[in-house]
């Protein structure tokens, strides 16, 4: 919870936090012009959750995992991420 008391929620500082959440992964612009610039909470939520056009949202990388999983079937194998050198 981002908010201090129940009652502000809906207010001017509950907007300000979810356009917030937006900035931080480089989503508000793409957000305004998916939602005309309606910062309802409801639809950020959705956007970031279940919006498999936007890069950064849940349902995006999952679908990231499914694409591997296809290259997995392709080529017969699998390699583990963990052990690729880092970059310095």
């Amino acid at each position: 919870m981002f908010l201090p008391l129940e009652t502000w929620v809906g207010s001017s500082l509950d907007n300000h936090h979810w356009q917030t959440i937006l900035r931080s992964v480089s989503a508000q612009r793409s957000y305004r012009w998916s939602y005309d610039g309606d910062y309802a909470p409801a639809n950020i939520a959705n956007y970031l959750i279940l919006n498999r056009r936007m890069r950064r949202s849940l349902a995006y990388c999952s679908g990231i995992c499914d694409s591997l999983g296809f290259l997995v079937e392709e080529y017969g194998a699998a390699t583990d991420v963990t052990k690729w050198p880092r970059p310095s």
